[in-house]
């Protein structure tokens, strides 16, 4: 987890396999920080939910000039938000000037479409978006 004062930045991931089971990322799986200038090349695998190709989750924080080239591949019936760069966030955070290759292939199911297999349609930068979560006052 990366906390909200918290920043990972200049990090590249040249090779290798990340696996797990829930908040999947190459780069972190929960994030409410800054993530900055980081490249993934990593297959990630999962058969959980939330899984990016730069993070599983982000609650809240900025994500800029990120690149996912590696595979991410959904492998579980009760997955969802798969994502090129964020498999699942809520509108608090900002991602910009990120994308992921285009010779990448995304598979899994997601919460927006029941089944993505895809070569980089926009939408597919964020598997899915939370709305915020406000508190109402009764008057």
């Amino acid at each position: 987890m990366l906390g909200e004062n918290g920043t990972v930045k200049n990090i590249k991931i040249t090779s290798g396999n990340v696996t797990g089971e829930v908040y999947i990322g190459a780069i972190v799986g929960l994030s409410k920080g800054t993530i900055e200038n980081c490249i993934n090349n990593a297959e990630i695998e999962s058969k959980g939910l939330s899984i990016g190709g730069i993070a599983g989750y982000a609650i809240s924080g900025n994500i800029s000039n990120c690149v996912n080239e590696g595979n991410i591949i959904e492998k579980g019936e009760e997955g969802k938000a798969v994502g090129g760069i964020v498999g699942q966030k809520t509108v608090e955070g900002i991602i910009e000037n990120s994308y992921y290759y285009t010779e990448s292939t995304i598979k899994g199911i997601g919460s927006e479409s029941d089944e993505i297999e895809t070569k980089n349609p926009v939408e597919d930068i964020v598997g899915v978006t939370e709305k915020s979560r406000r508190k109402y006052r009764n008057i």
